[in-house]
C-alpha cells in the first residue's frame, strides 16, 4: 500500500512539474501564434479526486484477485506431503 501512494504521488508531483515547465513552450512561433491563444495548465480537485479513486478502485480490485488466488491455494496439503 505504501508503495502504491507514494508511485501515485509521485506521478501527480512529477506531472505537475512537467506540464509547468513543458506545455507553455509547445506554443508555435510562427505565424501561427496570433491565431491560436496561449495554453494554460488546469488541475481541477474534481479530477484529482476521480483519479485518486479509479487508482483506488483498480488496487482493491487487485488485491481482492490476489487474496482469492492465495486462497485458493492449498498451502496447508503441500505442507503435509513436504512432511511426509
Amino acid at each position: 500500500l505504501l508503495m502504491a501512494l507514494s508511485a501515485v504521488a509521485a506521478g501527480v508531483v512529477l506531472g505537475a512539474v512537467a506540464a509547468r515547465i513543458y506545455v507553455p513552450t509547445m506554443q508555435v512561433v510562427t505565424a501561427a501564434v496570433e491565431r491560436v491563444p496561449p495554453l494554460r495548465v488546469v488541475a481541477l480537485t474534481g479530477d484529482f479526486v476521480r483519479l485518486y479513486a479509479i487508482a483506488a478502485a483498480t488496487f482493491v480490485a487487485g488485491a481482492l484477485v490476489v487474496r482469492g488466488l492465495i486462497g485458493r491455494l492449498r498451502i496447508h496439503e503441500a505442507i503435509r506431503l513436504g512432511q511426509e
